[in-house]
């Protein structure tokens, strides 16, 4: 189960959109605000070493910062017990994957990686997350010569429900079930699913696997009712999003046809604004693929114009 458990919760943060949002929603730093999603991709990593490839509890994403690509780097603690030495973790998995970048690539400078731990133990981290506070107080040497390094700590038993709530994403839904006893989530059902509400079929079904895959059998046995409603609702919602992006993929492909046509017709016969505003009026695809056909042979405008009638 916990290890069915691990990889499902991994999966869950493949996903760009969620990461995405964890970003967003639950990293309180300047910078986030300047970083463009719509550049945000998972990294292959296959150039990376072996030593770091078996690392599956690690994910890297590269993203865009004012044009320049940076590294997101999140690392997945499931354990309960409190790792003092993290930092230290964390800090070589980073030095490593420089030395393999440099490996594989002609770099003048490193780029820029932020580490990020997701916690979602029991037990309430206590671990430095600076480098810094790892090392001893003695021995006199300047500050200037010694490591100084920094993770950022996401852990999930330190975000109220409340704040989760009022969050409203996939992220927030997925630390939410985590915040919950077995005996509470049932009573949060209806709540996941306005969470989730904006969500995309993609993550709706990710959270799905992910929440049957975490919850015991005795519990969704019992409850199955209630759980079921929750499936329903992302069902329903999953179903309706689908609809929508058919509608507006149909639409997209119509608009394109009516372009193509107009281009067509003003190469062979010039153009009319009459001509053109009945072509864009035209709703029915299968009539503007026999106006495109009968271009080629038709000897006038109105010739091609009647196929759209």
């Amino acid at each position: 189960m916990a290890h069915n458990y691990d990889s499902q919760y991994k999966e869950l943060f493949r996903n760009p959109t969620v990461v995405a949002e964890l970003l967003k929603s639950f990293v309180d730093e300047i910078f986030i605000k300047d970083l463009d999603f719509s550049t945000l991709e998972r990294e292959p990593l296959d150039f990376l070493t072996k030593r770091l490839r078996r690392r599956e509890t690690d994910i890297v994403y590269k993203i865009n910062f004012k044009g320049d690509p940076i590294y997101i780097y999140i690392l997945m603690e499931f354990q309960s017990s409190v790792k003092r030495f993290m930092a230290l973790r964390i800090l070589e998995y980073i030095v490593q994957f420089y030395r393999d970048l440099l490996k594989t690539y002609k770099l003048d400078f490193l780029p820029r990686v932020f580490p990020i731990l997701l916690y979602n133990g029991d037990a309430r981290w206590t671990a430095p997350v600076s480098f810094r506070d790892l090392l001893s107080r003695q021995g006199g040497i300047p500050e200037k010569y010694l490591p100084a390094f920094t993770y950022y700590k996401i852990a999930v038993n330190e975000i109220p429900k409340r704040t989760l709530v009022k969050i409203r994403n996939a992220v927030s839904a997925i630390f939410l079930v985590e915040n919950s006893r077995p005996e509470e989530l049932v009573g949060t059902i209806q709540t996941l699913a306005q969470l989730l509400k904006r969500e995309t079929p993609e993550v709706i079904e990710l959270f799905t696997d992910w929440f049957l895959e975490s919850q015991d059998l005795a519990v969704i046995e019992e409850h199955a009712r209630t759980i079921n409603d929750l499936m329903e609702v992302t069902s329903m919602w999953s179903t309706a999003v689908k609809e929508h992006d058919s509608r507006v993929a149909q639409r997209a492909a119509l608009a394109e046809k009516q372009e193509i046509l107009i281009d067509l017709m003003s190469t062979k016969f010039g153009a009319t604004e009459k001509g053109n505003k009945k072509i864009r009026s035209a709703q029915d695809a299968g009539k503007l693929e026999s106006a495109l056909k009968k271009i080629l042979s038709a000897e006038s405008r109105e010739e091609v114009l009647r196929c759209l009638d």
